[in-house]
């Protein structure tokens, strides 16, 4: 058996909701070392949260995150603004040499 199998329902509520709140300060953390440059200490606090989700999915016998809830499917935004920009640049400097 393993460890996760051995839990019972409530401690593996407990567990779970223990997880999604770290998992909600690691995406703070995240955001705040994007916003302030990721000092040492952002890095330190990062690395603990890090440690101790990895720690909560093995006891829950989770060895991959879950997808956020309401951002699946929005990534494909990100490509499409980046490709039109590197047809505008494209573009630009076509019609520069073209003058």
């Amino acid at each position: 058996m393993t460890e996760s199998e051995e839990l019972s329902e409530a401690e593996r509520q407990r567990l779970a909701n223990e997880l999604k709140q770290a998992e909600t300060h690691q995406a703070g953390a995240l955001k705040e070392g994007f916003v302030i440059g990721g000092g040492l200490g952002n890095h330190e606090q990062r690395a603990e949260l890090d440690e101790r989700v990895s720690a909560l999915r093995r006891q829950l016998g989770r060895e991959s995150p879950e997808a956020p809830a309401g951002e699946s499917g929005r990534g494909w935004m990100g490509w499409v603004i980046l490709g039109g920009v590197c047809v505008g640049v494209v573009v630009a400097i076509w019609a520069m040499n073209t003058l």
